[in-house]
């Protein structure tokens, strides 16, 4: 694990006795989960299928809402924020997904993707943008030369760039990546890892690293915790 001592031990997260139920399958998909994240610090969810890691990234996210328990975001819990207050939670907390290739749109072009979120959070003028993205770009290991390019035309291991740089361009606090490297090769996994870590050193951005691997999880998380059905049995 990751030695980040020198950090901030405030809590950016906390998650307090969150549930959710499935009715149809009769059980709780998430049942009394409590955890916490520092800023600047990475904790690893990890878990089989079933589990309810991906439930819990989608309640983080407030994409739905839970039945039980709260999820606080630097003190104030997410559920009774106003719109504004939301709208600006949404531009700290971003996700990565694992499959870049369903969640890039095939008809846009990097450039176009990237430009998405800075409009839709009304960041800076078209200048300032237009110096984001290649910032932004740049820091995820691409180049200009990607701009035009569309999803299809870029390799598995570019395309997760894209997804992470659509994540980091509103200059988010929180990235929730959720089986962000399962798909990819052994090689451009470790890329991937390598980049997260460097993010994390560099911008002091905290992770929510969400995989089923644990092998994964132990060389990016700077605390752990196991999910089996529904539950946080071990941290």
């Amino acid at each position: 694990m990751n030695d980040h001592s020198h950090r901030n031990t405030r809590a950016l997260l906390e998650v307090k006795d969150l549930t959710l139920y499935f009715p149809r399958q009769q059980r709780a998909a998430v049942q009394r989960v409590s955890f916490s994240i520092p800023s600047g610090s990475t904790l690893g969810l990890v878990g089989g299928s079933g589990a309810g890691k991906s439930s819990i990234a989608r309640l983080v996210m407030r994409l739905i809402e839970a039945d039980a328990g709260e999820i606080l975001y630097r003190g104030t819990d997410i559920a009774k924020m106003d719109t504004r207050q939301l709208f600006r939670y949404r531009q700290n907390v971003q996700i990565v997904f694992q499959e870049p290739s369903a969640s890039l749109s095939p008809r846009r072009t990097v450039q176009q993707t990237l430009l998405e979120p800075l409009k839709h959070f009304v960041i800076g003028d078209a200048e300032h943008r237009r110096q984001k993205i290649r910032e932004t770009l740049s820091t995820v290991g691409l180049d200009d030369t990607t701009l035009q390019r569309y999803p299809h035309q870029l390799s598995s291991g570019q395309q997760q760039r894209v997804a992470i740089a659509r994540a980091l361009v509103s200059d988010p606090e929180l990235v929730i990546a959720d089986e962000a490297v399962a798909s990819l090769d052994v090689s451009i996994q470790a890329q991937i890892l390598q980049l997260i870590r460097s993010l994390q050193d560099e911008r002091g951005i905290a992770f929510l690293f969400i995989s089923h691997d644990l092998g994964v999880i132990r060389q990016i998380a700077d605390q752990v915790g196991v999910m089996y059905r529904g539950r946080l049995v071990e941290q």
